[in-house]
């Protein structure tokens, strides 16, 4: 829910340590889950959203290699999904992906359409002070030739849209039951106040963003220790932004894949690594960007993820091997 601008947020905060930034709102709870963030906590650190439209790629089908029975020994779970590949025929993984009304489905049908990903769990740890505070709900993926880290996330708003509302004791999120009235209703309340106005805005993104690079930053420095180099003493010096991609989608939302990217820069971990350390200059506005991938053709699905994702397309030029981002 959007709340106005107070004079106290139109002031220079971009210096403040994150304990003079909750001191800035005594009365008010915000350190909290990164489920109940608000409007409020994206101002305090300078974040903002920009929809930078849809993404549009041409490229060729691939073509369809013969069907060859495999040698290879399977468990029942493989052998039923290729059972449910054989009944929904041809490009069965992109209309899960683009179709299917459950999460879960749908994730698995993404990690099957991700080549050149590995799978690395369906949490990341979010930290603050060096402690981690949260395990934020999404699955993760490596990069093949970087495998250390995940820079990859993907994550449903229904999902989030859940865990919300069972942090925040809403009794009709987890029982079927009818609830006791006062109950359902001040939750209700607390539901409405911390669901974002715009979904595809939603400060849990923010905090995912957050927490990849984070892990990004925990290899290099584990990597710098094996070779003798140490930076656990003091904050890491300014250094080129760390690019992250998020996929997103919505089980109401058959046409679009949302595709996010954020450069988390090393001050902006410093504030939750060093949270009483001041910054020393103002900090620029941390921007998260979105743009929108159509499921549709499906033929071209896989290539054209694989062509933002792994970064061969650059303003809607298909370039083999390209190290770029969107």
């Amino acid at each position: 829910m959007a709340m106005a601008t107070s004079t106290r947020e139109r002031e220079d905060i971009s210096t403040f340590s994150i304990p003079q930034l909750l001191a800035l709102y005594p009365r008010e709870r915000l350190f909290v889950h990164p489920l109940l963030w608000t409007t409020r906590h994206l101002r305090l650190v300078h974040c903002q959203f920009l929809n930078l439209g849809e993404v549009t790629i041409t490229v060729p089908p691939a073509p369809s290699p013969p069907r060859a029975r495999s040698t290879a020994i399977h468990d029942d779970a493989d052998e039923v999904q290729r059972h449910l590949d054989e009944k929904q025929g041809e490009y069965s993984m992109q209309r899960r992906l683009a179709t299917d009304p459950h999460p879960i489905t749908r994730g698995s049908a993404l990690s099957r359409l991700l080549r050149e990903r590995t799978y690395c769990g369906d949490r990341i740890p979010l930290s603050f002070a060096h402690r981690a505070v949260a395990n934020l709900l999404c699955k993760t993926y490596s990069h093949r030739a970087q495998p250390s880290y995940p820079s990859l996330a993907y994550v449903d708003l229904s999902d989030i849209t859940l865990k919300r509302r069972i942090r925040l004791g809403d009794p009709s999120a987890v029982s079927y039951r009818r609830p006791n009235p006062p109950k359902y209703r001040r939750a209700q309340k607390l539901v409405r106040r911390h669901t974002p106005t715009d979904p595809f805005e939603d400060p849990y993104i923010f905090a995912l963003f957050v927490a990849l690079a984070q892990q990004r930053r925990l290899r290099n420095k584990n990597s710098n220790e094996d070779t003798g180099i140490s930076d656990a003493i003091t904050p890491s010096p300014p250094s080129p932004p760390l690019p992250m991609i998020l996929l997103v989608t919505r089980p109401s939302d058959t046409t679009w894949l949302h595709i996010y990217t954020s450069n988390i820069s090393t001050e902006m971990s410093d504030r939750f690594d060093y949270p009483s350390r001041t910054p020393p200059t103002a900090m620029p506005p941390a921007t998260i960007y979105r743009r929108q991938l159509a499921f549709e053709p499906y033929e071209t699905l896989q290539q054209r993820l694989a062509a933002v994702v792994d970064g061969k397309w650059q303003e809607g030029k298909w370039q083999e091997g390209c190290a770029g981002q969107i």
